[in-house]
This record gives C-alpha cells, sequence and structure tokens, in this order.
C-alpha cells in the first residue's frame, strides 16, 4: 500500500480471510515476473461516488451478519472459538475478533462522513503508485520440479551423515511409533472431559411465550435476547380465501413484497427493504389440530435492528395497504420464475413429490398445502401465464380481491421476538400498524376437496 495511515486495521496473519499464500498460488504455476513498480498515479478517472442507499444497504447487511452470527448447523460456541484462534495463535487478544460493536459504531460514524469511502479509495487505490505485478502461467512440470528439489535435499542430508547419525534417526523413529502405538493409561483416559447422562439437564428448554391483544389481535410476545434484532412475524389466515383464490395465497406474498408500491417501484422497494432491514420474506404455513381442524396462514416474516424498527413497520405498512397489483409484465417475470421453479423441483423430489397429492385426499392442511405449492399449483401457474394475456382484467380482478380478503384485522396473528424492554418500547407503533389494517372480521370460507381419485398418474 501507499505510505501514510489507514482507516483499516491490516489483515491478521490468522484470520480466516487470509487464508492461503504464496505456496499455495505457486502449486501448479511457474512465477515467470514478480517485482514492485512505482507507477506515476493519477491516471485512472476517480470514482463518481457510492449511491448513499447502497452504502447503507452494505453496512445493514454487515451489522446483521455481525449480530445474527448465523453458524447453520456448526455449534456456535464452536465457531466462535474457531474465530478467535485467528489472533490468538498470533499473540493477538483472542476477543478482539469477536467483540465488534465498538468497531461497528466507529465505522459508521466514518462512514456518515462526506466521501469517506471514495476518500479511501482515491488515496488506497487509484492514487497509490506501488504495484506488486505477479504473472503466473501453468506449468505442468512444476509439481515434478518441486519433487526434485526435495528429492535432492533429503539425498545431500542422507550423504552427509555417518552411522551414527543414521541410527540415531531410526531410533528415534522406533520411540516415536512405539509411542503412537501404546494405549493411553487408564489415568491419563479419566484427564479428557466426558459427559454422562447426569449432566443433560432433565428439564425441557421451552421458549417464553406472552399473549396480548392489540385493537383485537393475538401478538405472541417472546422474551429472549436477539443480539439487538428484532424478528416481527405476521400471519395472514388463508381461511379468508374462496377456493378459487386460495391458489393465489404464497405467490401473494411474493407479490406483496416484489411488485413495487404506489409510491416506489420493486427495484426502489427491494433497495429500500435491503437498506433498512435484515429482509422481509413470504411463507405459507400449514398443520392440522388435535380435532383435525386445518390451521394455515401466510406469513411476512421481518426482522431489522432495534434502531431501524419504526422503518421495518413503515414497509410493511405500505407494501400491506399500498401494494402495485398493475403491473403486469413484473407479474408475468414473477409468475414464469415461479414456474420455472416447480418444474425444475418435481425430479429431484422424487417421490415426495407424489407422496403429498395423495396426502392431500386425507387431511384439508396437506390439500391446502397442495393448493400452494404442490402439483396442483404448478397447473394454477401454467394457466394464470395464459391468463395474463387473455384475461388480464380477470387476473387483476383476482389481485384486489385476495388483497380485500386477505389483508385484514380478522385472523390476524402477530409473533414478535425481542427482549421485554424492547417490546413494550415497540407496542404502540406496532398498534399502529395494526389499526391502519381493515377492521373486517373473518369469516372462514367453505372448501371442497372433492372425491378421492382411485388412479392417477402425472405424465
Amino acid at each position: 500500500g501507499g505510505a501514510g495511515s489507514s482507516a483499516f486495521a491490516p489483515a491478521k496473519a490468522g484470520s480466516a480471510v487470509a487464508a492461503g499464500g504464496a505456496g499455495d498460488l505457486a502449486q501448479g504455476f511457474r512465477i515467470v515476473a514478480r517485482g514492485n513498480h512505482a507507477t506515476s498515479g493519477g491516471g485512472t478517472r476517480a470514482p463518481e461516488g457510492i449511491a448513499p442507499a447502497m452504502l447503507a444497504a452494505s453496512l445493514n447487511t454487515i451489522e446483521f451478519r455481525l449480530r445474527e452470527a448465523n453458524t447453520g448447523s456448526f455449534p456456535r460456541g464452536l465457531m466462535y472459538f474457531l474465530g478467535a484462534l485467528g489472533g490468538w495463535l498470533h499473540g493477538g487478544d483472542p476477543l478482539e475478533d469477536l467483540a465488534y460493536e465498538a468497531p461497528l459504531q466507529r465505522l459508521k460514524q466514518q462512514a456518515a462522513q462526506p466521501d469517506f469511502f471514495e476518500k479511501l479509495i482515491r488515496r488506497d487505490l487509484l492514487d497509490n503508485t506501488h504495484r506488486t505485478v505477479i504473472l503466473l502461467q501453468p506449468d505442468a512440470q512444476a509439481r515434478t520440479a518441486l519433487e526434485d528439489v526435495e528429492r535432492a535435499r533429503l539425498e545431500a542430508a542422507r550423504s552427509a551423515m555417518n552411522d551414527d547419525d543414521l541410527l540415531a534417526v531410526l531410533d528415534t523413529m522406533q520411540r516415536l511409533q512405539a509411542l503412537q502405538e501404546t494405549p493411553d493409561t487408564p489415568e491419563a483416559l479419566a484427564t479428557i472431559p466426558s459427559l454422562t447422562v447426569a449432566d443433560l439437564p432433565r428439564a425441557v428448554t421451552t421458549i417464553p411465550v406472552a399473549e396480548t391483544t392489540l385493537h383485537g389481535v393475538r401478538v405472541l410476545s417472546h422474551d429472549l435476547f436477539p443480539n439487538g434484532i428484532l424478528y416481527l412475524d405476521l400471519g395472514f389466515d388463508l381461511h379468508s380465501l374462496p377456493q378459487s383464490l386460495l391458489p393465489y395465497g404464497e405467490l401473494f406474498g411474493r407479490l406483496l413484497l416484489s411488485l413495487g408500491t404506489t409510491t416506489q417501484d420493486y427495484v426502489r422497494l427491494s433497495q429500500r427493504i435491503g437498506q433498512e432491514t435484515g429482509g422481509i420474506y413470504r411463507s405459507a404455513h400449514t398443520s392440522t389440530t388435535r380435532s383435525r381442524d386445518a390451521v394455515t396462514y401466510l406469513f411476512l416474516r421481518g426482522k431489522a435492528t432495534l434502531d431501524k424498527s419504526q422503518a421495518l413497520l413503515d414497509i410493511l405498512r405500505e407494501v400491506l395497504l399500498a401494494p402495485r397489483l398493475d403491473n403486469r409484465e413484473r407479474l408475468r417475470q414473477i409468475v414464469l420464475e415461479e414456474k420455472a421453479g416447480a418444474e425444475a423441483g418435481l425430479i429431484p423430489r422424487g417421490p415426495g413429490g407424489i407422496y403429498r397429492p395423495v396426502r392431500a385426499h386425507f387431511t384439508t392442511a396437506d390439500w391446502v398445502s397442495e393448493q400452494l405449492s404442490g402439483i396442483q399449483y404448478l397447473f394454477f401457474l401454467r394457466a394464470l401465464i395464459q391468463r395474463l394475456d387473455a384475461d388480464w382484467a380477470g387476473v387483476l380482478a383476482d389481485l384486489q380481491a385476495v388483497h380485500r380478503a386477505l389483508i385484514r384485522r380478522g385472523g390476524l396473528l402477530c409473533n414478535v421476538t425481542v427482549d421485554a424492554e424492547a417490546f413494550a418500547a415497540l407496542q404502540p407503533a406496532l398498534a399502529e400498524l395494526i389499526a391502519a389494517l381493515p377492521a373486517d372480521t373473518l369469516t372462514p370460507m367453505a372448501w371442497e376437496q372433492g372425491a378421492a381419485t382411485r388412479a392417477e398418474g402425472l405424465v
């Protein structure tokens, strides 16, 4: 890099982002040119600037990745430990790579300065007169050459040894082999930490649930510590849809988030979601109760840092109350994507793709699931693509009818995960969002599953 201090700390030798080195790069390649060169600088056009929305979305993404620390199927504690090893093994503070709060806040303050990143790009990249140029070319003989060098080194070492040296090497090898093959003593094995049944908790871990009501709507809250993140689910009861409109159910959730609104197109809406939230997603839930009743909801699931919880509520309010349902070309793109995904999943699903249609004959919940995302849903999508041209007015009327029937307080279920103090602060804004929805009560629609087909196949 160029002279002068940098706003960023140098990468540590053990950092995950510093994995690999010159030796890794050289495997199978021949370095034909290498050297440091000074350039005149100033020959590259300065950046026109980073869009504020893009910068805010990038910082928001980084913050969510740090706070959520999603390690997938790997134990989170183990991943934290491995993350701390990077600096620790090279003499650093093991907690430095884990404590992100202060650096994150400092970066936010710096990013708020005019042209902060643009100046860094200019100083450290565009106006930096020092370059390192490494040219690599594939070399089929590279591995053979390395093996020859190693063989020559070993032969030279062997020729320099006398008989006593050779016996010492042989003795060392035999003692090492004996040490490796000797079982550990019971005393040594007892020093290894182990778990017994008595160490396991007998009580089942439960998630705390508190229920309250806002404007007649059930609100479930979970007093947990989600590390400064609000998780909010809004569930709309699909029983409000007549059978002819039921296949729109989960698709309608995607349309709300992908068609745009009356005040902003779908591109700006997507940017706003990325800039101010950790994402808003749709999902359908179907299940059967002990009394054999079907529970089925369309959920919009959103998350945001606590300081942007109002922004999340504002976005949800806009997509729920002012969706742009008349964007036919954008709707066509979405339906084609849904159809392609449904068709591509038929063969990989294997017997599972047939299992659900069979179950649909026995429970209402499985029948609904088949309408929302099964083979019947694929048939619905194929017909819908034809209707976009042949009966656009009818399709638009369907979407408007789904919106009127689904987006209401009646049948709405709210699920909030945040600590108790933050939930208390959130309630007034959440109540305002709920109050803005139509106050219609839920009138469950009657669905006829039809008689089971004795024999059917998919060609």
